[in-house]
C-alpha cells in the first residue's frame, strides 16, 4: 500500500530531522518515536494520551538514552535501519488488516509496538504501553467518530495518493442507519484487530445481527451510567439482560435465570465509579474483546451465518476469567447446556 497520510509523511520527515540533529548516521525506531511525539494533533498522540503517556517525559528519556553523536557532521541521505523498515511493513499490515485507506500515525505506532524489539518499543513498554491496549484505545476512538478520521485532510490537503475517502455506510438510506454507523465501524475494526493479532479466529468473524449490535451499544451506555472508564464483560452481560427479546433472552428463561436478579447481582458486584464531573469515553478492555472473539468462534463452530445475542452470551461464559463468567457460573449456568440451547433457539430464529 504505502499510502501515507499527511501527518504520517510529516512523522517520517521529523524522524529524519531528529537523526540529523543528533548527528546519527541512521534513522531508527527511536527517531520515529521522536517524530511522533512532536505531532500533538495526530491520532497516535491521542492514543498515547489515552494511555496516560506524557510526551515530554518520554521524549526527554528517549534523547537521554540515545544521545547525540560526537564527531564530524553526517551528510547525505541517512538510511532507514532494518528495524524501521520492519516497523513500516508492520504498519502497512495493520492498515490493510483494518481496511483503512492509508497508513496513518496510529498504524506506525502500532507497528512500533508490534515489532517489540526496537528502542522505541522497549521505551514505550517501560511506560506501560502494550499493543493490545493500544488496539483497544483505537477501537474506542474510531467507534465514537461519525466518520473515519482522515489525518491531514481537514485543511484540504490531499493524501499523497490513494482513493477518495468514504465511510463504510456512506450509501445507507434507512432512517436507523446513522445510529449503527459507529457500531459497523467497530465491527470492521474488530475484524482488522483479529486479523492482525489473532489470525486463527479472524476467519470466524461473521456479521453481527442488529440485536447483538444493540447489545454493544447498550453495554457502552451501561459503562457510562456506572461511571466506568472501560467497557468489559460485566457491561455486556447487563446489556444482554436488557434486550427483552432474542436468543439470549430466551436462553436465560430456559436456564431459569431471573433477569432482574442477575442485573442486581452484577451491579452489586462491580459497583459504580466516583462522580468526578468529567465524562470519559469508555474503552473496550482486552477481556471483552476476547469474549467477542470467542463469540465469533462459537457462531462459526455452529455454522451460523451471523453473530447474535446467544453467541455473545456464550462468549462471556467461555471467556472464563471475566466478571460476567464468574457471575454466570455462580448462577449455575453450564456452558454445554447453554451452547445446546443457543443452537436450538438459533435454528428456530434464523436471525435473533
Amino acid at each position: 500500500m504505502d499510502v501515507f497520510s499527511k501527518r504520517a509523511q510529516m512523522l517520517l520527515a521529523l524522524a529524519r530531522r531528529a537523526a540529523d540533529r543528533l548527528n546519527h548516521d541512521y534513522v531508527g525506531t527511536e527517531h520515529l518515536l521522536l517524530g511522533l511525539l512532536q505531532l500533538n494533533d495526530s491520532t497516535a498522540a491521542t492514543i498515547l494520551t489515552r494511555l496516560r503517556i506524557e510526551p515530554g517525559m518520554i521524549r526527554a528519556e528517549l534523547e537521554r538514552r540515545v544521545g547525540a553523536r560526537s564527531g564530524p557532521r553526517i551528510t547525505g541521505n541517512i538510511p532507514y535501519t532494518d528495524q524501521v523498515k520492519k516497523v513500516l511493513a508492520l504498519a502497512n499490515r495493520q492498515t490493510r488488516a483494518a481496511n483503512h485507506p492509508y497508513v496513518g500515525t496510529e498504524h506506525i505506532l502500532l507497528g512500533i509496538l508490534s515489532d517489540g524489539e526496537g528502542t522505541a518499543a522497549q521505551l514505550l513498554k517501560s511506560y506501560g504501553a502494550e499493543l493490545e491496549t493500544a488496539h483497544m484505545v483505537m477501537l474506542s476512538e474510531f467507534a465514537q467518530k461519525p466518520e473515519y478520521p482522515v489525518e491531514g485532510a481537514t485543511d484540504g490537503t490531499p493524501l499523497e495518493k490513494g482513493p477518495p475517502q468514504q465511510t463504510p455506510d456512506s450509501t445507507a438510506t434507512s432512517a436507523d442507519k446513522p445510529s449503527l454507523r459507529p457500531l459497523s465501524r467497530l465491527m470492521k475494526t474488530l475484524k482488522g484487530w483479529l486479523i492482525g493479532s489473532h489470525p486463527a479466529v479472524s476467519h470466524s468473524l461473521l456479521p453481527f445481527t442488529p440485536e447483538s449490535q444493540q447489545a454493544l451499544a447498550i453495554a457502552r451506555r451501561e459503562a457510562e451510567r456506572l461511571r466506568h472508564a472501560f467497557i468489559s464483560t460485566e457491561h455486556l452481560l447487563l446489556a444482554l439482560t436488557s434486550l427483552g427479546d432474542g436468543v439470549a433472552t430466551l436462553a436465560f428463561a430456559r436456564l431459569g435465570i431471573n433477569l432482574e436478579d442477575l442485573r442486581v447481582k452484577t451491579e452489586n458486584t462491580v459497583g459504580s465509579g466516583p462522580d468526578t464531573g468529567v465524562r470519559e469515553t469508555p474503552s473496550y478492555t482486552p477481556r471483552v474483546k476476547r469474549a467477542l472473539a470467542l463469540a465469533a468462534k462459537e457462531a462459526h463452530r455452529s455454522r451460523h451465518k451471523s453473530l447474535g445475542s446467544g453467541h455473545l452470551l456464550l462468549g462471556l461464559i467461555v471467556e472464563q476469567d471475566g466478571v460476567a463468567a464468574h457471575i454466570l457460573k455462580e448462577q449455575g449456568v453450564d456452558p454445554r447446556r447453554t451452547r445446546a440451547l443457543v443452537r436450538e433457539l438459533a435454528a428456530v430464529e434464523t436471525c435473533d
